[in-house]
C-alpha cells in the first residue's frame, strides 16, 4: 500500500468522525435561524445530507486505505 494514500484517507476518516461528533453536540447548527414553525423539515432534510455526506467521505477514506 501506497503511503501517500494512507495521509488522505486517514484525514478524510478523521474528518467525518470530527463533525460528525460536533454536530451531535451542536444540533442547533441543522436548524435555520428565522424560521421556527419549518425547523423540523429542515433539520430532517440536512440531518440527512450530513449523514450521507459523512458515509461518502468516510468510503473515500477507506477506498483510499484499501487501494494499492
Amino acid at each position: 500500500m501506497k503511503s501517500t494514500n494512507r495521509i488522505p484517507a486517514a484525514l478524510f476518516i478523521i474528518l467525518a468522525l470530527f463533525v460528525s461528533i460536533f454536530l451531535s453536540f451542536q444540533p442547533e447548527l441543522l436548524q435555520p435561524s428565522g424560521y421556527p414553525l419549518t425547523g423540523d423539515g429542515m433539520l430532517i432534510a440536512r440531518t440527512l445530507l450530513v449523514i450521507s455526506t459523512l458515509f461518502f467521505i468516510t468510503k473515500l477514506g477507506y477506498f483510499l486505505l484499501r487501494s494499492k
